[in-house]
């Protein structure tokens, strides 16, 4: 099945991999916040790019996980927090040729301060 989106030819592909992104999830360690997330297919997939936020929506470019043939597993850990004073934000976004789909936005509660 082929999606028409502002007259670009999409893949079910890129959808499924969007669709699994709520798998999307958080976790304090001593070395920093651990993302982990999982997609169905990396077809035509370029790269994955870690956003994060303070306020919930204005996110800023943080790094850009490579894509690996047939994984479908991926984990990135922002070492810039150690603990946690407020509320941080992040999202990961699948970036194709054609189209970027951003994954549910997580927030992580916690005692943090960025360091």
């Amino acid at each position: 099945m082929n999606l028409k989106l502002g007259g670009n030819t999409h893949y079910t592909a890129e959808v499924t991999s969007f669709l699994r992104f709520n798998t999307l999830t958080l976790k304090p360690t001593a070395n920093g916040i651990m993302l982990n997330w999982m997609v169905e297919e990396t077809a035509n997939l370029q790269y994955f790019l870690i956003e994060q936020a303070v306020d919930g929506q204005n996110f800023s470019p943080l790094y850009e996980v490579p894509v690996q043939p047939n994984q479908q597993a991926y984990s990135f850990i922002d070492d810039g927090f150690k603990t946690l004073d407020k509320p941080v934000y992040y999202r990961v976004k699948a970036i194709y040729p054609t189209i970027v789909l951003a994954s549910p936005v997580r927030r992580l509660e916690a005692q943090m301060a960025k360091r």
